[in-house]
């Protein structure tokens, strides 16, 4: 049995989801993530590419989840595994001419089979995994305080339920600077699940691009286009 048949066989016990969506077929990474950040059931025709990406992203995922898992339980075992095993790929920054193997570090590419990436990946990264978990994220595009001008940064915001609410709402969460400001009595989690007001005390939020391809990443193709409030 190959890896495809067996990715086909146990699909329905990898993605812990009450409700079956349609399946879409991909052939690329890129399909891939926009389909499951859409909330789209992927399939493949042969064991493409796409499947390569989607076989590792399940090992990590089946990693992290247990049945019964919360969404706060997961999110939280999710930013310990990228701050522990995902370092930030500093030596990308320092070129002025970028490879196409370079410019794997602002994709998923680079954390899923290299275990580091820039901030775009990692935030990236994030969202793959909780969109297997039916747990809804939005990309962020901002700067941090203290920086050039030019320097952009991306971080999550996440929509659940902290244990003690009452109610699921949006927070931020940046995976990023939890590993490179992190505090060990915090447990790798200055950033982690914060609100707007708390995050803005070092980072900008920058107005988003509004083609239809972030748009559609985001689930921001109906409704409003504002980012949601945390």
């Amino acid at each position: 049995m190959d890896e495809l048949e067996r990715y086909n066989n146990r699909i329905d016990t990898i993605i812990p989801r009450e409700t079956v969506f349609p399946c879409c077929f991909v052939t690329t990474p890129k399909q891939m993530f926009m389909s499951l950040m859409a909330g789209e059931r992927v399939c493949f025709k042969g064991y493409n590419e796409a499947a390569r990406y989607y076989l590792r992203t399940a090992e990590i995922f089946r990693s992290l989840y247990a049945p019964g898992m919360s969404d706060y339980g997961f999110v939280l075992a999710l930013n310990n595994y990228i701050v522990r095993n995902i370092r930030y790929d500093y030596d990308v920054l320092t070129k002025k001419t970028l490879t196409p193997e370079d410019m794997e570090s602002f994709e998923i590419d680079a954390p899923l089979f290299k275990g580091k990436g820039v901030c775009s990946a990692k935030s990236k990264f994030f969202s793959l995994l909780c969109a297997l978990a039916d747990i809804r994220t939005v990309l962020v595009t901002g700067s941090l305080k203290g920086c050039k001008d030019d320097s952009r940064h991306a971080w999550n915001k996440v929509f659940l339920q902290k244990p003690g609410d009452s109610a699921p709402k949006w927070w931020n969460i940046d995976v990023t600077n939890n590993r490179v400001h992190h505090r060990f009595d915090l447990g790798y989690r200055d950033y982690f699940l914060v609100t707007d007001r708390e995050i803005m005390r070092t980072h900008f939020f920058i107005e988003y691009d509004e083609t239809f391809e972030y748009r559609q990443i985001n689930r921001l193709v109906t409704g409003s286009l504002d980012y949601p409030a945390a």
